[in-house]
C-alpha cells in the first residue's frame, strides 16, 4: 500500500484541477492582509465543494445551477451524499459567515483577524474554535502548551489555513476515490457486456457447427 500524499501536494493538484497557479493557497497564508485572505480562502473552498460534487454527479442537468447556488445549498447536497461529515460541513459556514462580515462591513476591511476574534462574545468564540479549531493543545515554539481556543483567539488566521488544508486535502483525496470507484464500475459494466456478447457469439456459432436435422 503507497501512502497517501502529503496534505500540500493534495492541495497543489486541486489547484491545478481548478485551473489557478501552483502554490495559491500556500500564497494565501503568506502575502495576503487579512481581509484578502478570508475572501480568497472562503472562495477556493466554495469552488473546491463545487468541484467535489461535480466530479461525484458528472452530467447531472441539476449541477449547472451550482455557481448561482448559495453555498448553504451546496452543503446540503454534499452532506446528502455524504461527502464529508458534519465537522466539514460546519467549517464551510462559519468560514462563509465570517467571509459574509468581512464583505458587508466596509469597515473590516482594514480589520485584523485578532482584533475581529477579539470582539467576540464566549459563544461566537466558541463556535470558531469547533470550527477551525486544531482539535487539541497546540505547544508553541517555546514550549509552552496553548489551549486551542487561545490558538484560535491569538492565531485565527493560521487556525482557518490550517483547517482549509485539511478540508481541501480532502476534497482531492476523496474526489480520486470516487472516480477510481466509477473507473471500476465503468470496466465491470464492460466486462459484463463482453461477456454477454461472447457468448451470444459462442451460441451463433455453435448453431452453425451443428448440423440441420435430417429431413428437414
Amino acid at each position: 500500500m503507497t501512502d497517501l500524499p502529503e496534505p500540500e501536494e493534495s492541495v497543489a493538484r486541486l489547484e491545478a484541477e481548478l485551473a489557478l497557479p501552483r502554490g495559491f493557497f500556500r500564497r494565501l497564508l503568506e502575502t495576503e492582509d487579512d481581509w484578502s485572505f478570508v475572501i480568497k480562502l472562503q472562495a477556493l473552498v466554495e469552488a473546491a465543494l463545487s468541484h467535489h460534487l461535480r466530479a461525484t454527479a458528472p452530467g447531472a442537468t441539476w449541477l449547472a445551477a451550482f455557481p448561482k447556488a448559495r453555498v448553504t445549498d451546496k452543503v446540503k447536497f454534499a452532506s446528502a451524499l455524504e461527502l464529508f461529515n458534519e465537522g466539514e460541513a460546519y467549517f464551510i459556514r462559519i468560514l462563509s459567515e465570517i467571509r459574509n462580515d468581512f464583505v458587508h462591513d466596509v469597515r473590516k476591511a482594514g480589520m485584523s483577524l485578532v482584533d475581529y476574534v477579539a470582539a467576540m462574545d464566549d459563544k461566537r468564540v466558541e463556535d470558531l474554535r469547533r470550527a477551525i479549531g486544531p482539535g487539541g493543545a497546540v505547544t508553541s515554539k517555546s514550549g509552552v502548551a496553548i489551549s486551542e481556543v487561545e490558538f484560535v483567539r491569538q492565531q485565527p488566521r493560521l487556525a482557518a489555513w490550517m483547517r482549509a488544508l485539511f478540508y481541501l486535502a480532502l476534497v482531492y483525496e476523496g474526489r480520486t476515490v470516487i472516480l477510481i470507484a466509477k473507473e471500476r464500475d465503468a470496466a465491470y459494466f464492460r466486462l459484463a457486456e463482453t461477456t454477454i456478447r461472447l457468448s451470444r457469439l459462442q451460441d451463433e456459432i455453435q448453431a452453425r457447427l451443428v448440423p440441420p436435422p435430417e429431413g428437414s
